[in-house]
């Protein structure tokens, strides 16, 4: 291992106002013959474990995305070591202080931050209030959201209500910016589906012509449950997610503003990244949405509002949009973007779970409908830096990746260029189409009880994490198995982080039905440069800030954005 010295070009934008570092300790060799160890409860005392267990009311959410988890990176108590917290259904999650050499300790209780009967989702740790100490954000389905202000290290107060974020519905992930740039963190809160309760059970919608002459559906609340695409044969109606929510942080409370700032949808929503993909100082935002719901490219005006630039900017979208993640592939000095889908990495995975093209319900119609297009696959979004995107997933080896969670781009092996990580899973296997037909079957001779039953005794689906190599040149190389991250299992939220100090980025990755996934990062080569960032203002950890260094050797241009919250329903070390 070598440091790089800094003589290299450090610019930032925007200005913080200290750079602070530390020595790094020497890296931790790998165990055993891959790059990654994977650690277990023994070894790292993280005993944890995310199980099924909903209320009877929500059985059936077993097909959606709650069933992910998420995991959340940062030092809480501001001791040089970076804490974890996980998700999960039951009581919220867990928060472990990181005790050295991945040793770790529940400090849930300790601290304040236990919420039992909470259904945990998405979970960030941003410095809300601006006093040096990591908060946490942590989202809910069916549950109020929780914003737990850090007490200077002696624990945490649940502040949600006072400070007007205890939003409560389906709520994903909360992405926090300095979207107007005053100093504070404003946030963005990503939501999904919620069917709709007893107080609703009588309220019908109607459709009236809208000021452009387009239907609309009233009452406005119900189009968080029932929305309008349009088909060649007219407008179909479609199930919708609830609206996600712009909060404004105006002096510790936060406001909502997502229908003035153009930034109001309610569809399924599952992945939300702030980055600024046009270099003009103000933070943008991709959102990705599930179904036919279209993604969002919103450009910062700069003004308190938004425009989506996507039927412009992008060639393409998943259909299904799920994780998605930011990060300069070609070190060019330019932001590129991943979203991913589900596309099957074999023959026979594609052609099991390919959706309905044929026949009287079929969907092939929506293929060539949306502006921009949706396809069943990932898409790799190459910044070209005159406002458009060419998209280049099949380039790249990066188009299928099966049943896919989280994307994590970082730089695994310390070469310079950013590799990724994909998680991958689902709690049943939806889209086995023999599975679908014998549930079919049952509903028509037993009905739709029998349905609902029949899935209760099939396995999870079980994949393959991937792991791909960033050789340059806009060629990624499938390394899972040799870097040890190619495990089987139902992988959801994930996180990276420097858990041992040595400067390489380890890895957390929350399982369905199991233990989560700890990985030691064993890479003895390679150079390191590690920054502590503070910003100006309330802004202490400095998000949104982007680091360009320039150095000798290839690749010479590294390209870094202080962004937490990416891939799904979780938040790296920043």
């Amino acid at each position: 291992m070598k440091i790089i010295p800094v003589l290299a070009l450090v610019t930032l934008s925007p200005p913080v106002k200290a750079i602070e570092g530390h020595k790094l300790n020497r890296p931790n060799s790998s165990e055993g013959v891959t790059m990654f160890d994977r650690l277990n409860a023994e070894r790292t005392g993280i005993d944890f474990t995310r199980e099924w267990k909903p209320p009877v009311k929500w059985a059936a959410e077993i097909s959606g995305s709650f069933t992910g988890g998420g995991v959340c990176l940062g030092d809480f108590d501001r001791d040089g070591k970076t804490d974890l917290f996980l998700s999960r259904m039951t009581d919220g999650g867990r928060l472990y202080r990181n005790l050295g050499d991945f040793k770790f300790e529940d400090v849930t209780e300790e601290m304040g931050v236990a919420s039992p009967g909470l259904w945990g989702a998405g979970c960030t740790c941003p410095d809300v209030d601006g006093d040096g100490w990591l908060d946490l954000y942590l989202c809910a389905f069916d549950g109020s959201n929780r914003l737990f202000i850090n007490q200077a290290g002696k624990g945490f107060k649940d502040k949600a209500y006072e400070q007007g974020l205890a939003f409560k519905g389906a709520s994903v992930m909360m992405a926090f910016s300095d979207y107007d740039r005053d100093g504070d963190l404003d946030g963005y809160l990503l939501t999904n589906r919620i069917p709709p309760g007893e107080e609703l059970k009588d309220v019908r919608f109607r459709l009236v012509k809208g000021p452009d002459g387009e239907p609309v559906i009233l009452p406005e609340e119900m189009q968080q449950y029932a929305g309008l695409i349009k088909s060649p044969s007219g407008y179909k109606q479609i199930a919708s997610g609830q609206f996600d929510r712009l909060y404004r942080n105006d002096g510790g409370k936060f406001v909502e503003v997502g229908k003035e700032a153009g930034v109001r949808e309610s569809e399924y929503g599952l992945s939300a990244t702030w980055w600024d993909y046009d270099a003009d100082g103000w933070p943008d935002l991709y959102v990705a949405n599930d179904f036919y719901g279209a993604d969002h490219l919103y450009r910062n005006k700069g003004d308190g509002t938004f425009e989506d630039v996507a039927p412009r900017a992008l060639p393409h979208t998943p259909w299904f949009s799920m994780g998605s993640d930011m990060a300069d592939i070609n070190n060019d000095g330019l932001f590129d973007y991943m979203a991913s889908d589900m596309a099957g990495s074999d023959h026979y995975k594609e052609k099991m779970s390919m959706g309905n093209m044929t026949g009287k319900e079929s969907d092939s119609w929506f293929l060539n409908w949306p502006i921009p297009a949706q396809y069943m696959r990932n898409a790799v979004y190459l910044n070209t830096g005159t406002g458009r995107f060419n998209e280049i997933a099949f380039q790249t080896g990066l188009a299928a990746t099966d049943w896919t969670w989280a994307i994590k781009f970082g730089d695994l092996d310390c070469d310079g260029r950013e590799d990724v990580f994909i998680s991958t899973g689902m709690s049943r296997d939806w889209f086995n189409s023999d599975l679908r037909n014998q549930e079919e079957a049952l509903i028509l001779s037993k009905g739709s009880a029998a349905g609902r039953a029949f899935w209760n005794d099939k396995k999870p689906l079980a994949l393959k994490n991937w792991a791909f190599r960033n050789e340059g040149g806009l060629k990624f190389s499938d390394v899972g198995r040799e870097w040890g991250l190619d495990v089987k299992a139902v992988s959801y939220g994930a996180a990276l982080g420097d858990l041992d100090g040595d400067g390489d980025l380890d890895l957390v990755v929350n399982n369905f039905g199991g233990a989560p996934g700890v990985y030691r990062n064993g890479q003895e080569k390679g150079e390191r440069l590690t920054l502590d960032l503070r910003g100006a203002g309330r802004n202490r950890s400095a998000l949104g800030a982007v680091v360009r260094v320039e150095i000798s050797s290839e690749p010479s241009v590294l390209m870094r954005s202080v962004t937490a919250s990416r891939g799904f329903m979780s938040s790296n070390d920043t």
